[in-house]
């Protein structure tokens, strides 16, 4: 079993600036690999939890490491349903895309594009950083570069605004 001060840094992961999530995600991965040494995997503490309380755990279609801190969450009586965090971070996107429509300015398609791939982001890394669109899949559109021209000034403002409504 995981160290309580294990589970307790993971607590914090909420209580955290989105800029400090890098440092507590190698956290969670080595909390991960120990408990992989043990036989324990995330599928595997998903399928305890769909057991002991099926009522309140939804299956996801496949189980990341970011679904480690929806169980956290869960345990520590966050959420009363176990549910992926990609569903969550599913829903912040729409609600968040839908207020931030529902003024004078709206994303154009090309703007949606990025929005959606830095969202498929944060639910595999728990957030992005401007170095982030440097990687794959965003190099190919064009990397930091591309994503400053296409929301100019408002860039850092926009992934600063996803890191923490996403997340939420």
């Amino acid at each position: 079993m995981p160290a309580k001060d294990e589970i307790i840094a993971l607590r914090i992961i909420y209580n955290e600036q989105y800029k400090d999530r890098p440092m507590l995600i190698d956290g969670l991965k080595k909390l991960y690999e120990k408990l992989k040494t043990k036989g324990v995997t995330v599928e595997r503490l998903w399928d305890c939890y769909a057991i002991k309380q099926p009522e309140k755990v939804k299956r996801g279609a496949m189980a990341q490491l970011t679904d480690l801190v929806a169980m956290v969450r869960f345990e520590m009586g966050y959420t009363d349903n176990l549910a992926p965090f990609a569903d969550r971070v599913n829903y912040n996107f729409m609600q968040w895309t839908l207020s931030r429509n529902a003024g004078a300015v709206h994303f154009t398609d090309e703007q949606m594009e990025w929005l959606r791939l830095i969202k498929d982001h944060i639910i595999s890394s728990l957030s992005i950083e401007p170095d982030d669109l440097e990687l794959n899949p965003f190099d190919r559109k064009g990397g930091l570069g591309r994503f400053y021209e296409v929301f100019g000034d408002s860039y850092e403002e926009i992934l600063h605004e996803m890191n923490i409504e996403l997340v939420a």
